[in-house]
Order: structure tokens, then sequence, then C-alpha cells
């Protein structure tokens, strides 16, 4: 009678930070939708966009791209680090967070085109400096994905 196979603990802690990853990035995008949509979901909306729907939409954000940082590095889990090209794409998704997070408070800092507005205002350049820092995100998890080795072809192995 074989033996039952016992499961690798480390497995089975970067199953459990996958799924958690996973489950956090669900979220902030559940929350980052609230911040962009409130009338989705039956809340209150203002004629613009004020500053609670930013917090809200930057924080959904900020969860999101910790969740996909969490799943992404269980999923390089193992005995070698992590390739550098992997490490320069999380730094990038990071980098691209930063970005959103200044273009979407841009105003509210004092840089914006209405440095200091009695209400946040959120306008076109807002709207690209988002988009681009979101693009970075994108581009980040895509180039620290881990990729599967191809298996050799029967040519090469014989």
């Amino acid at each position: 009678m074989p033996e039952p196979i016992v499961d690798n603990p480390l497995r089975t802690r970067a199953e459990t930070r996958r799924r958690l990853g996973l489950l956090l990035a669900l979220l902030g995008t559940g929350v980052q939708t609230v911040g962009l949509r409130p009338d989705w979901f039956g809340l209150a909306r203002a004629e613009a966009i004020g500053l609670l729907q930013l917090l809200v939409f930057i924080s959904g954000l900020g969860l999101a791209v910790f969740g996909g940082w969490l799943h992404i590095a269980a999923r390089w889990n193992g005995t070698s680090p992590m390739p550098f090209v992997a490490d320069v794409g999380l730094r990038l998704a990071f980098t691209g967070y930063l970005l959103t997070a200044i273009a979407a408070l841009a105003d509210i800092l004092g840089f914006g085109s209405h440095p200091n507005p009695s209400e946040a205002y959120f306008g076109p350049w807002q709207a690209a400096g988002i988009l681009l820092g979101e693009g970075l995100i994108l581009v980040g998890f895509l180039m620290a994905w881990p990729r599967r080795a191809s298996s050799p072809t029967p040519e090469a192995t014989a």
C-alpha cells in the first residue's frame, strides 16, 4: 500500500500567500470601484469627484497593488532569489502606484493646475496621470509574472 503524500509546509504557506494576495487584489478592486462610481452602490455622489472619493480610489488601488505583489512574490517562492527583471517589475508597479496617487491628489498637494482648491478638482491632467500610473503598474506586473520554463523538445533530449 503506497504511503500518503504529505504536503510540504513551505508549499502550503506559499499557496496561502497566493490566495491572500488574490483576495486582497479583488477586495482592492472593489474598493477602487466604490471610489470611482459610488452611485453604482447606492451611495451619494456629488457633481464632481471629491476628496473622499479620491482617497477611497487610491486606497483601493493600493490594496490591489499590494495584493498583486503578494501573489506574484508567492509564485516566485523557491530556493533561488527573484530574478532581476521580476524585481524591477515589482518596483515599477509600486512606482506606478505612487504616480497614480500623486496625480490624483495633485491639486490637493498644491502642484496641480488648480493649486489648493476649495473643493477637490479632477481634470484631464489628473486623469492622464492616473492612466499612466496604472499602465506602469500593469507593465510592472507583467515583467514580474513568472514564466514557465519551456519543456525540452524531443530533438534536444536525444
